[in-house]
C-alpha cells in the first residue's frame, strides 16, 4: 500500500516502527523520510533503517505541549549517539529547559528533568485543577509563563541535542504504576530474617506482575505483611518465593533470568477452607482463572491474591457469563472474599436507598466515617485508609450511580448530594456523622454536609482532602468528548502497565457511539483491554466520568457553618501557584477551617507509606490520640 500510494513522509509509533522494521523492511525502504516517537526508539531497528539509505526523525513530545516538542534528524548511524538516538532540539515556537530539584538550569552533560513551554503548551486539565497545578508550574524565566514538568530525565549533548536518559524516578510500569525495583529490593531486605532480597516484573498471561525473591528464615506471607506496611499496595509484590539461594551468573550477579517461576498464589495449607457447593464453588473458580491461582480457598481475598482494579472488572464479567448474576463492581471493594461475596450476591441490598454505599469497614461504635468518590466514581482509593483507621468506628464510602450500566451516572450536584445523604441516613438514620473525600470527593462531601445542616443533622467533622472548591475560571460545560475518551483510554492502558498510542485528534468528527467503538477496537487490538470487558462497562466508565465532570465544573459552593479541616498534600510542589486554603476560605469563616499538610502527593497521600499518616491525623481529629506504632510517629510530622 505504501509504494502503491507512493508514500514518502510517514508517521508511526515507536512500536510499530520496530514491527515494519523487523517484519517489513522492504515497506518502509521506499519511504524517503520516517518520523517516529511516543516511546524510546530501538536502536539495533534505527541503524537497520539508516544502513539502508533512509531519513529517520525522532519525535519527542508529550501531548500536554502539542504532540512534538523536540525532533532529532537521523541520517547516518553516526547520528544515533551511544545511548540511543537523541530526541533533538525544540521545534519553532518551543522553550525547552533541563532543571534541577530547585528549577535552575543545569550543565551541559549533568541530568536535570526536562521541562516544556511556548506556543504549543496546553492551558490544563479540564476539570482537574489539582493535576494542572501540580505539572503546570510557573516558568522561573518569563513573567506569568508556565511551564509543564514532563517527569523525564534528560541532558544536554555538546552538539545542542538532547538526550533521553530515562523517568525521573528510574521505573518499570506494573498496571500503571512506575515501580523502582530498587526500591522494592530495598524494602525487602529491611524485613526481619531476608538476607538477600531481588524483585523482577514478570508477566503471566498478558497481565505484568510484581515478584519478590528472598533468601532467610523467613515465610513469604510475612515478607509480605511486612512490606505492606511500610511500602504503597503496588510496590508489595504480588508474591513472594523464598529460596535457598539466588542464582549466580559465572562473573558473581543474580541471574534474573534463571529465577524460578513462582507457583500460582493459594492459600497456604493450615488456611485452607474448601469452598461450599454450589455459588462459592462457582465464584472460586473465577478468582481462580482470572488470578492464575492453582486453588482458591473460601476465606480467601482477591486483593490479597493480587487481584486489581483491571481484573475486577473481569471477575464483574465472568461472574455474569458464569452464573447469570449481575455482579456490581462495588460487591468486590466492599466484599473480596468468596465467602463475603457468595453472602453479598444471596442478600443483595437491590434497589434500597443504601445501594451507593459500600461499606468498607463495618466494626466500631465511634462516629461512622463517609467518603465520596473522585470524578472517576470508584471507592478502591478508600480501601487501604479505611485499614488503617482500625476498628474502632465504621468506615463507608459513596459510589457514583451508573458506575455498573444499570442505570444513568447523575449530573448535577443536587441529584447526587439528595441520594448521598438519603443513603447515609438509611445507613444511620442519625448524627453525628462525619463526613469526608478526595480531591471531587471533597467538594460533594461539602454540599452533604451543607444539606445535613439543613436537616437539622450534626456532622462532627467535614474531612477535604487536598479537595479544590470550585472556582468561576472552570469551564460551564462538559469536557470534549474525543479529549475525555482519550484519557479514558490513557488511564484504563496504564492501569495494564502499557501506554495508549489514541490521540484525541483520531476521534475528532466522529458521532459519540463511533468515537466509543473506535476506541474499544484499538483498546482490544492493542491486547491491554481483556476480551471479557463488555463494551457497556466502559460507556459506563466514560458516562460517569463525564458526568462528574460536569457536576465540578458546574456546581458553586455556598457557606458552611460546620467545622471543616483541610488536609494539603505537602509534597505538591504547587505552592507558587495555589491558594492556601484551596479556595475554602471564601465558604468556611476562619475560626472553622483548620488547614494542615500530610505527607505525599495529590496521588500518594492515599498510598502507603503516606496513607498511615493520612489516617492517624484523621483519626486524632475526629476521636483524639491515635496509637502509633514506633516507626509510624514521625509519619505525619
Amino acid at each position: 500500500t505504501l509504494k502503491a500510494h507512493q508514500v514518502t513522509t510517514l508517521w508511526l509509533t515507536a512500536a510499530l516502527f520496530e514491527q515494519m522494521q523487523a517484519y517489513q523492511p522492504e515497506a518502509l525502504a521506499g519511504v524517503k523520510q520516517v518520523l517516529a516517537g511516543g516511546d524510546v526508539l530501538p536502536v539495533q531497528r534505527v541503524k537497520e533503517r539508516l544502513r539502508g539509505g533512509g531519513t529517520l526523525i525522532n519525535g519527542y513530545g508529550p501531548t500536554e505541549n502539542t504532540t512534538f516538542t523536540t525532533t532529532w534528524r537521523m541520517e547516518r548511524e553516526s547520528d544515533v549517539g551511544e545511548r540511543g538516538a537523541p530526541i533533538g532540539r525544540p521545534v519553532e515556537g518551543t522553550e525547552v529547559y533541563v532543571l534541577d530539584e530547585g528549577l535552575r538550569p543545569v550543565a551541559v552533560g549533568v541530568p536535570g528533568e526536562l521541562y516544556a513551554g511556548g506556543e504549543g503548551l496546553a492551558r490544563g486539565y479540564v476539570g482537574r485543577p489539582e493535576l494542572t497545578a501540580e505539572r503546570f508550574v510557573p516558568s522561573p524565566f518569563g513573567d506569568g509563563e508556565r511551564l509543564y514538568r514532563t517527569g523525564d530525565v534528560v541532558r544536554w549533548k555538546s552538539n545542542g541535542a538532547l538526550e533521553f536518559l530515562g523517568r525521573r524516578d528510574g521505573q518499570v510500569k506494573v498496571r500503571g504504576y512506575r515501580i523502582e525495583l530498587g526500591e522494592v529490593e530495598e524494602g525487602l531486605k529491611q524485613q526481619a530474617g531476608v538476607r538477600e532480597a531481588v524483585a523482577v516484573v514478570r508477566e503471566e498471561r498478558g497481565d505484568k506482575r510484581l515478584v519478590g525473591y528472598v533468601v532467610g528464615e523467613v515465610e513469604g506471607a510475612s515478607v509480605k505483611e511486612g512490606m505492606r506496611r511500610r511500602l504503597p499496595e503496588y510496590l508489595v509484590p504480588t508474591v513472594v518465593v523464598v529460596l535457598e539461594a539466588l542464582p549466580l551468573t559465572a562473573n558473581g550477579k543474580v541471574d534474573r533470568r534463571a529465577l524460578p517461576a513462582p507457583e500460582a498464589v493459594t492459600s497456604p495449607e493450615d488456611a485452607y477452607e474448601a469452598p461450599r457447593e454450589g455459588l462459592e464453588a462457582k465464584l472460586a473458580e473465577v478468582f481462580s482463572e482470572v488470578l492464575g491461582a492453582k486453588r482458591v480457598g473460601r476465606k480467601d481475598d482477591f486483593f490479597e491474591l493480587g487481584g486489581h482494579s483491571l481484573l475486577a472488572t473481569q471477575v464483574v464479567a465472568r461472574v455474569r457469563a458464569l452464573t447469570g448474576i449481575d455482579l456490581p463492581l462495588r460487591a468486590l471493594f466492599e466484599a473480596p472474599t468468596v465467602e463475603q461475596l457468595a453472602s453479598w450476591l444471596e442478600v443483595s441490598r437491590g434497589d434500597s436507598p443504601a445501594r451507593d454505599c459500600v461499606t468498607l469497614q463495618a466494626e466500631g461504635m465511634g462516629t461512622p466515617v463517609f467518603f465520596v468518590h473522585a470524578v472517576g466514581g470508584a471507592v478502591g482509593p478508600y480501601r487501604l485508609l479505611s485499614r488503617w483507621m482500625g476498628a474502632d468506628r465504621p468506615v463507608y464510602a459513596f459510589q457514583s450511580p451508573g458506575l455498573d450500566g444499570a442505570e444513568p451516572p447523575l449530573e448535577h450536584i443536587d441529584a447526587l448530594v439528595r441520594r448521598y445523604v438519603a443513603a447515609l441516613r438509611a445507613v444511620r438514620p442519625e448524627g453525628p456523622y462525619v463526613l469526608g473525600g478526595w480531591s471531587m470527593g471533597g467538594v460533594v462531601a461539602f454540599e452533604m454536609a451543607r444539606e445535613l445542616e439543613r436537616q437539622g443533622q450534626r456532622v462532627e467533622q467535614l474531612i477535604l482532602l487536598d479537595s479544590f472548591a470550585s472556582t468561576d475560571e472552570l469551564l460551564t460545560q462538559g469536557p470534549d468528548d474525543a479529549l475525555l475518551l482519550a484519557g479514558m483510554a490513557m488511564d484504563l492502558a496504564r492501569t495494564a502497565g502499557v501506554e495508549s498510542t489514541l490521540r484525541p485528534e483520531s476521534l475528532a468528527g466522529l458521532s459519540e457511539d463511533e468515537q466509543l467503538a473506535r476506541v474499544i477496537a484499538h483498546a482490544r487490538e492493542s491486547g491491554w483491554l481483556p476480551r471479557e470487558v463488555q463494551d457497556a462497562d466502559l460507556r459506563a466508565w466514560r458516562d460517569v466520568t463525564r458526568a462528574n465532570l460536569r457536576v465540578l465544573s458546574t456546581f458553586r459552593p455556598g457557606a458552611y457553618g460546620g467545622p471543616v479541616l483541610l488536609l494539603r498534600a505537602k509534597d505538591a510542589k504547587r505552592e507558587r501557584s495555589v491558594e492556601p486554603t484551596h479556595g475554602w476560605s471564601r465558604y468556611v469563616a476562619q475560626e472553622k477551617l483548620e488547614v494542615e499538610d500530610v505527607p505525599g502527593t495529590h496521588y500518594t497521600l492515599l498510598h502507603a507509606p503516606h496513607v498511615q499518616a493520612l489516617a492517624a491525623r484523621i483519626v486524632k481529629h475526629v476521636s483524639g490520640p491515635f496509637p502509633l506504632r514506633d516507626d509510624e510517629r514521625n509519619e505525619g510530622a
